[in-house]
């Protein structure tokens, strides 16, 4: 691919930074921040954000947080002020980076962003409201801001509003609309948080069926085969996703539930989770014990250890 054509220099210089960072082969970042910060001294407000991010972490210039943020608040007071330097800028003022921490602050800049329909901004705007941080708890508040984001097809969103319905956090309990917004989380193929939370969802509704007496257990009905394949893709294209979810998948393969029981593969799931992020202490533990289990059982047959563990599946309390 070839550079960009020269239109006007603002546009022009600026395209040659994306140019730099993000098409060539290698990047060159030096040339990127070059030619962003010219465009910026054209008067590009986007040029002037990826000056101030390029700043903040070190892309083609020397790491320098406290010029970031004279950039993003030199943004943010522009006329209009650009959404995503407002956005970063709460980041900023909640992490303290380049700055004294100042929860407030950050969530007035945030609110601001929210205004210009930044979506970062929702989300993290939504993140302060559940949590307290700068502001009192309001969960009604940031429930209707994962709506909002999930109305506009924001992946993470759906599934963050599909938690809310699915615990009743700011809005009444609602299975059916959990399940809707899992289900279309799930379809995105860059996230796998909604895919995890539709299978498991899936999951419990086919075991809540058969201890209602509605159908009798096959390890092969639509909703167990549809979960496994779901956490399977999970697992399978991001290798980096929490520990849980390779557990979670080992325990279908041990126990056959939506596909035939496989121990290798079993043990495989296990050992990648016990190597993984976000692995606590217990799920360390639990992942042991249930190797420990395959290489003690030889009967074929399912132990109730598995069974039992496999049936403490939940996702219903809220933990996002």
């Amino acid at each position: 691919m070839t550079p960009p054509t020269e239109t006007n220099p603002a546009v022009y210089y600026y395209d040659q930074g994306h140019y730099f960072l993000h098409i060539v082969k290698p990047r060159d970042e030096i040339q990127a921040f070059k030619n962003f910060m010219i465009a910026a001294n054209f008067g590009s407000t986007r040029a002037k954000h990826q000056v101030a991010y390029c700043l903040q972490h070190g892309i083609g210039i020397k790491k320098d947080e406290k010029k970031a943020v004279e950039f993003y608040l030199e943004n943010a007071n522009s006329n209009p002020p650009n959404a995503a330097s407002l956005c970063q800028l709460g980041i900023c003022f909640q992490m303290g980076i380049g700055v004294e921490p100042d929860a407030q602050r950050a969530v007035k800049y945030y609110q601001q962003a929210v205004h210009k329909g930044n979506l970062d901004a929702m989300f993290n705007l939504a993140y302060c409201l559940r949590h307290g941080i700068g502001t009192p708890v309001d969960y009604q508040h940031a429930y209707s801001l994962y709506l909002r984001l999930a109305e506009l097809g924001d992946p993470q969103g759906m599934k963050f509003a599909g938690n809310c319905n699915s615990a009743g956090i700011g809005t009444l309990k609602n299975d059916d609309e959990a399940l809707k917004w899992f289900h279309r989380s799930s379809e995105c193929d860059f996230y796998w948080g909604g895919k995890m939370e539709y299978a498991l969802l899936l999951y419990e509704k086919a075991m809540c069926d058969i201890e209602l007496g509605y159908t009798t257990f096959d390890p092969f009905t639509l909703n167990f085969v549809e979960a496994f394949h779901l956490i399977r893709e999970v697992c399978d294209n991001f290798p980096s996703c929490p520990g849980l979810n390779k557990l979670t998948l080992g325990k279908f393969y041990h126990i056959g539930i939506g596909c035939q029981r496989d121990l290798q593969k079993a043990l495989d799931c296990y050992r990648m989770a016990l190597d993984s992020h976000f692995m606590s202490t217990n799920l360390k533990r639990e992942c042991e014990s249930l190797i420990n289990d395959i290489y003690q059982t030889c009967d074929p047959s399912l132990s109730t250890v598995i069974k039992n563990e496999l049936l403490g599946f939940d996702h219903s309390n809220g933990e996002f």
